[in-house]
């Protein structure tokens, strides 16, 4: 199945490729998309608006390839925001909101420091955004639908710290633990990777523009992911959190195709005779 993933690894619109080689991807990826395996493909972790306690998603990362450059991208859309809500929140023995991320820029922290900035992710709508940061650059930067709206300089020295306690939904005051429910997440998250790179403007640009239905974990930004999408919908769920379908339509991951051998019509011939 690895093989199998990393082999349909590709990015909209880069093919440079035979056309021996274009056939035999494009019929990996129609097996992806007709016996349902591609990795987490229209699938959202849900957390009810009505919020608990009782209700996260927990693991424990091995952030040691993260330790001095990150990406953490998802698409989020959120039920409420009545205060202020926490959906990822990464703690460790010395520093509970080493990396917290909510639906507003000025709630966003990494090493417990506050991003600067006011923008607030609109109710019930989907929207992207991007954690970016680099011991290289001592910069940490937050992109909102693919534009940057905050950066901040960190100081020198500064890593991410391992042996951490990643939880959704919730904000930690502890490794674990210690949730404020006025602080629980209630909405939806789709397609978070965590990446060993600090992503640039251009790459979440592109990535923001491929659209919702865009997989992480089937492009070309496969090599950098250190925690994937498919880990967080095989996870063990907690209280009402459950895996959704999404609004993505499976046949859309043929777009790519279009222009390389593969015609709208061939895919709506496909759509025609395979369907569910």
């Amino acid at each position: 199945k690895q093989w199998y993933q990393r082999r349909v690894a590709i990015t909209a619109g880069t093919f440079n490729k035979s056309k021996f080689e274009m056939k035999f991807l494009f019929c990996l990826v129609l097996g992806c998309v007709l016996l349902h395996d591609c990795a987490g493909y229209n699938r959202n972790l849900q957390f009810p608006a009505e919020v608990s306690l009782g209700n996260y998603l927990i693991l424990e990362p091995d952030f040691s390839q993260v330790q001095e450059e990150i990406s953490i991208c998802a698409w989020l859309k959120p039920y409420r925001q009545d205060s202020d809500r926490y959906w990822f929140s990464y703690a460790t023995g010395g520093i509970d909101n080493e990396i917290i991320l909510s639906d507003r820029t000025s709630r966003t922290h990494l090493f417990a420091d506050a991003l600067p900035g006011s923008e607030i992710v609109p109710l019930n709508e989907w929207s992207h955004m991007c954690l970016t940061w680099s011991s290289v650059s001592q910069i940490k930067q937050f992109y909102l639908d693919g534009n940057l709206v905050s950066s901040e300089t960190t100081p020198t020295g500064r890593k991410i710290t391992t042996g951490g306690t990643l939880v959704l939904g919730q904000e930690q005051d502890s490794p674990g633990g210690t949730f404020d429910i006025t602080q629980s997440f209630g909405g939806e998250v789709h397609d978070l990777n965590v990446l060993k790179k600090a992503l640039s403007g251009g790459d979440i640009g592109r990535i923001y523009r491929a659209g919702l239905c865009f997989e992480l974990e089937q492009s070309s930004y496969s090599d950098y992911i250190v925690l994937g999408w498919e880990v967080f919908v095989q996870a063990e769920l907690q209280g009402q959190v459950k895996v959704v379908t999404g609004e993505c339509d499976k046949w859309d991951v043929l777009s790519d195709f279009v222009g390389q051998e593969i015609t709208p019509g061939f895919i709506d011939y496909l759509k025609k005779y395979y369907r569910d």
